[in-house]
């Protein structure tokens, strides 16, 4: 039978205060290590842990800390150094560590175990850290296993240079070698060697180190006895195996939200489709009004031909009676004639026609005396009345005329003004046209300039434009905080105008910019893409960064960053909150941009919406733009009419300025109305002396006159008649023509529809526009334009949806743009998730939910509430042990379970309950099942979240949950032989410092036991057990006590404790190593051998048989 393994040597080679090398030996029977506070003791101690226990969990003096965390100052690489004090460095007045051995150091530490039959093991640890380095980092290590002793100092030429692992394994390949971080195979193999059943009771050796602190039965029992429960290895698979629900689960929201991101896009393709079918309808009326009035106007023109040939043919007949009647007439007249003439008629005649030449100039000078008496009239002239007077009239009229003249002169200033401010409308409602001309075009408030150099940009790159947008495009400011617009549009007019231009197109973007000359300036930024969001959020509320808001896609990380650092300006309502701020901005745009520097730009008023950039859409600019067209139109018409009155005020003196130039060189003869009056007059005379002399004369005028006004009407209506019949026929040729044109042009159009027909007939109805052409389009364009407004406006929410669609899922969207021409491959997407992906990702990850929620939930409830029965079944190996030696005379101690209630693990148990209760379906088959999946899920994740949040609340209830541990608490009880109850221990709390450790010590020993004895062997096959500062709070008897139950159960101690103590400990240990270090840096050993002999290995027959 093998022998246990004891610790028979320690050896160590620049180790802490230990400089040079040191060994001493350790008896079979155990090791007293004493020596005053500081010598080293625990330095020893700490050597064997750095090989004993994994690195990860070695704790260096813990005991000396009164706690199992350590000493923090403590490490490898300060005991590699040799720290030995802190102390102040003269010229920087900095508190530093002085170290023994501050070159190119090696350390070693070597542990030889023996089973007592000559078969020896040594774990060996050398260390090497290079000159001029205290980082730890640099610290090199390496492992080492060999049967038998081994010489520490004779592995110097492999370490002293730099660790040489190769070398090592090939000059000793009987020893198993390891690196400095294969740390958990050279544990394996020492282990079995050893005989250390686990790596827990590798680590409750370790922490035995420090048991004077361990004050709770609760804590020994839970985290040295208990193995960590199942129930953190299955949540931590529950977790990992989570995650394809979670992905699963994210499929499906993940679906769920492009559906819903594309289905606004069905809802424009339908409002499209309607709005172009009716556009489609519309231009078909536009393009066959033209043909619908040419028909219209050929039926009106045939009508009028038929009523105009029957008015011909009337006016004919007519006209032919008309020259009947006239003939006859002339035919009486001519015989008059000569009758007159017989009678001495001539004479007659010819004062006749004299008369008549004198009337005809009475009547000339009458009216232009009427006419220029209404002139003088209008001037308040009166005219002359003499020709002696005419002189003086016109001095009159002269000095009105350079009157006028002057007025004109005056007026030509004021007249030249209203042509300026008629230009200057006209311009500004040019503008006004192209700015919205622009905005419509490019869909963006920036400046058409600049958008007319991104679309050239975009051209040469041959990318969308959306992909070089405008900062103004990327922001918005918050509807809440619409007061501010127009101050933060101060602040951020110039960043707002930057281009962004993405890494990908930077070089051939500034190639393209250096070689065209762009007409404007333009200031572009080059920006990473997704790069993550790194300013830090601004603190003040009031911060200008908090009134904006960010449209989502790959700028959003770059932007917010520039905000944060750039842009971080106090919005206050007056100069007074310029106080203590870097950077603000008052309500009515006054900007400090430092401490000394500020600004306010009064150049266009602060709130004129026209000049705003920021925005994600234009209809708020494009309705200020098309209010300020319908004023700029108002102030149009207003100039024109203006300049017209002005005008026509010019028009009215010039023509004052001509009348009276007129009455200027009006002459006397051409108003002297009483000399051609006197002329008739006497022309009269004379007649009457003839009519006297002829009697018979007067009667054949008479009937002469008679029948000449006869045959002057006769002509008269013939030729009314045949004006009319010319008029008539010329009308009947002019529609003839018409008629051939309109017929020809008919012809060679194309039909005009029915339906088409009736619409363009109802249409110039309801518009009272009757068959104008001009009319009805300018109608139909009117509707055109609502239309195409509409249209544009519906195809803009399709560019939104499809450019949130592009920035969200940009691999499915890879080779789609954000326009229109694209709509058909979004729907066929929408169509795809719809009738197949959505239901996929649905059955997929019901199918995990059912799957994970029945096993791998299920399973860890039912870890979790048999773990209970577990740890009694542990325990009661545990106080078997306990039995087998007395706690105080005729006394024995055992522990008791005891179930606790904690609310957060019976909710935590209920919720694994509601995640695995009921009976879920195959198939998502309704809504109801849809949102019990979710639940279940919501459930789920809510749980899963909180036992993998590193979050110390949520650790702390995971450790609370899962560590069934937790799950009872420990008493001690003891009793007598016949197991009647003698004491309680709750914990260790309310006993003295004494009682306290004989209650870990018998704890301690059990558990060390039942984690090292194999389960036939009462005696553990590893021995050594190491305790520091042992028993230096018990009396002697419970010092004696506490060792004998060590022995009892078969180990082998080193302890280190005040040499007080050995009295009382020499019984139970073989030799004694006194630690010095008088000069603080220098550790020295003085070993003291009493007893090397081979223990007994077999303790006998212990109270443990008399009570069973």
């Amino acid at each position: 039978m093998i022998g246990q393994q004891r610790l028979c040597k320690v050896q160590l080679v620049n180790w802490g205060t230990f400089q040079g090398a040191r060994q001493f030996d350790v008896p079979r029977a155990g090791l007293l290590l004493t020596g005053p506070s500081g010598s080293g003791k625990s330095s020893l101690l700490d050597a064997m842990a750095a090989i004993l226990v994994k690195p990860a969990r070695a704790r260096f003096n813990a005991a000396a800390q009164g706690t199992d965390t350590g000493d923090r100052d403590r490490n490898l690489l300060t005991y590699v150094r040799g720290a030995y004090k802190r102390q102040t460095d003269e010229q920087t007045g900095e508190i530093q560590t002085a170290y023994l051995r501050i070159g190119a150091t090696w350390s070693g530490i070597a542990l030889t175990f023996g089973d007592g039959q000559q078969q020896r093991v040594t774990l060996v640890r050398l260390f090497h850290i290079a000159r001029a380095t205290n980082d730890a980092k640099d610290l090199k290590s390496v492992f080492m296993l060999a049967d038998g002793d081994v010489e520490l100092l004779a592995l110097a030429p492999y370490v002293e240079n730099g660790l040489e692992v190769r070398r090592l394994k090939r000059e000793f390949p009987s020893h198993d070698v390891y690196s400095g971080d294969a740390y958990a195979s050279f544990a394996n193999k020492f282990r079995r060697r050893l005989g250390i059943t686990s790596e827990q009771a590798q680590l409750l050796l370790h922490k035995t180190q420090s048991a004077k602190n361990l004050t709770s039965l609760d804590s020994l029992f839970r985290e040295f006895m208990l193995d960590e429960p199942r129930s953190f290895e299955l949540a931590d698979e529950t977790v990992v195996q989570f995650t394809e629900l979670s992905t699963a689960h994210s499929a499906v929201v993940d679906a769920r939200r492009q559906v819903e991101a594309l289905t606004p896009l069905r809802i424009s393709d339908q409002e499209l489709t309607r709005l172009n079918a009716q556009l489609t309808h519309l231009s078909n009326l536009e393009d066959q009004v033209g043909t619908w009035v040419r028909d219209k106007r050929l039926a009106e023109y045939r009508g009028q031909e038929h009523r105009l040939q029957q008015e011909l043919r009337s006016t004919a007949a007519e006209l032919s009676s008309a020259e009947q009647a006239k003939l006859a007439a002339d035919t009486a007249l001519r015989d008059a004639e000569r009758a007159l003439d017989g009678a001495g008629g001539a004479e007659g005649e010819q004062l006749l026609e004299l008369r008549a030449v004198q009337i005809a100039v009475l009547g000339q000078r009458r009216a232009e005396r009427s006419r220029l008496s209404d002139l003088a009239a209008g001037e308040r002239l009166g005219l002359p009345t003499s020709e002696i007077d005419t002189e003086r009239f016109a001095r009159e009229a002269a000095a009105r005329e350079a009157e006028v003249s002057a007025q004109l002169r005056q007026r030509k200033t004021s007249t030249h003004d209203r042509h300026a401010r008629r230009s200057q409308a006209s311009q500004r409602r040019a503008a006004l046209v192209d700015a919205l001309k622009g905005l419509r075009q490019h869909h963006s408030n920036l400046d058409r300039m600049l958008l007319n150099v991104r679309s050239l940009l975009a051209e040469r790159l041959q990318v969308d434009e959306s992909r070089l947008p405008f900062v103004g495009e990327l922001l918005e400011v918050r509807a809440a905080e619409r007061a501010w617009s127009g101050a933060i549009e101060r602040v951020l007019g110039s960043f707002a105008r930057t281009l962004v231009v993405p890494d990908a197109h930077y070089r051939a973007a500034a190639e393209i910019i250096d070689e065209e000359n762009l007409h404007t300036r333009l200031v572009y930024e080059r920006v990473f893409p997704g790069q993550p969001a790194s300013g830090n959020v601004p603190d003040d509320p009031r911060s200008l960064v908090h009134k904006l808001a960010l449209a989502d896609g790959p700028f959003n990380g770059w932007l917010w960053e520039r905000l944060c650092n750039r842009y971080d300006y106090a919005c206050v309502d007056h100069p007074d909150g310029f106080a203590g701020v870097r950077r603000a901005v008052t309500i009515n745009g006054q900007m400090k941009h430092s401490e000394y520097r500020h600004e306010k730009d009064d150049r266009s008023r602060l709130n004129d919406r026209a000049n705003w950039v920021l925005g994600f859409t234009t209809e708020a600019k494009e309705t200020e733009l098309e209010a300020r067209l319908r004023q700029a139109e108002d102030e149009l018409r207003a100039a024109e009419a203006e300049l017209q009155a002005d005008d026509d005020q010019n028009e009215a003196l010039r023509q004052r300025q001509r009348v009276l130039d007129e009455l200027q060189r009006c002459s006397w003869a051409a108003i002297d109305v009483a000399a051609a009056q006197q002329k008739v007059t006497e022309l009269d005379a004379r007649l009457a002396q003839l009519h006297q002399a002829q009697p018979d004369l007067a009667r054949l005028e008479s009937v002469r006159a008679q029948l000449q006004q006869r045959a002057d009407r006769a002509e008269q209506i013939r030729q009314q008649l045949a004006l009319r019949s010319a008029q008539v026929d010329h009308r009947l040729a002019e529609l003839g023509e018409l008629i051939a044109s309109l017929a020809d042009q008919i012809a060679q159009a194309a039909p005009v529809p029915a339906e088409v027909a009736a619409d363009l007939e109802e249409l110039a109805a309801d518009t009272s526009v009757g068959a104008d052409e001009l009319g009805l389009r300018r109608e139909l364009g009117q509707q055109h334009k609502k239309l195409d407004d509409a249209v544009r406006k519906t195809q803009q929410s399709a560019v939104r949806a499809m450019s949130h669609y592009r920035q969200n899922w940009p691999v499915p969207s890879a080779d789609w743009g954000d326009d229109t021409e694209y709509l058909a491959d979004y729907l066929a997407r929408l169509r795809s998730l719809e009738d197949d992906g959505l239901p996929a990702f649905e059955n997929r990850f019901f199918d995990l939910l059912q799957r994970q929620a029945r096993n791998n939930i299920s399973q860890l409830a039912l870890v979790i509430k048999g773990a209970r029965r577990d740890v009694r079944i542990r325990v009661d190996e545990v106080n078997r042990s306990l039995l087998m030696t007395e706690f105080a005379p005729a006394s024995f101690l055992q522990i008791e379970v005891r179930d606790r209630t904690l609310p957060q693990v019976e909710e935590f148990l209920a919720n694994l309950a509601k995640i695995t209760s009921g009976s879920l379906a195959g198939t998502l088959e309704d809504q109801d099942d849809r949102e019990a999946a979710e639940r279940r899920f919501e459930l789920m994740q809510a749980l899963l979240d909180r036992l993998r949040s590193a979050d110390p609340a949520d650790k702390n209830w995971r450790r609370l949950c899962l560590d069934t541990r937790q799950h009872v608490s420990f008493q001690a009880r003891v009793q007598d032989a016949e197991r009647n109850a003698l004491d309680h221990y709750t914990g260790s709390g309310g006993r003295s410092g004494g009682e306290r450790q004989r209650l870990v010590t018998f704890c301690l020993a059990a558990a060390l036991r039942f984690q090292l004895a194999p389960a036939d062997q009462e005696r553990p096959e590893y021995a050594l057990v190491v305790i520091d500062e042992a028993f230096d709070k018990a009396d002697h008897n419970f010092t004696k006590a506490g060792l004998e139950v060590f022995r009892q159960f078969g180990f082998q101690l080193l302890l280190a404790t005040p040499l007080k103590m050995l009295q009382t400990i020499e019984d139970y240990v073989g030799g004694v190593v006194m630690v010095s270090n008088e000069a603080g840096n220098s550790s020295q050993l003085h070993q003291l051998i009493f007893d090397n002999d081979d223990v007994d290995d077999d303790p006998g027959t212990t109270v443990q048989d008399r009570l069973l």
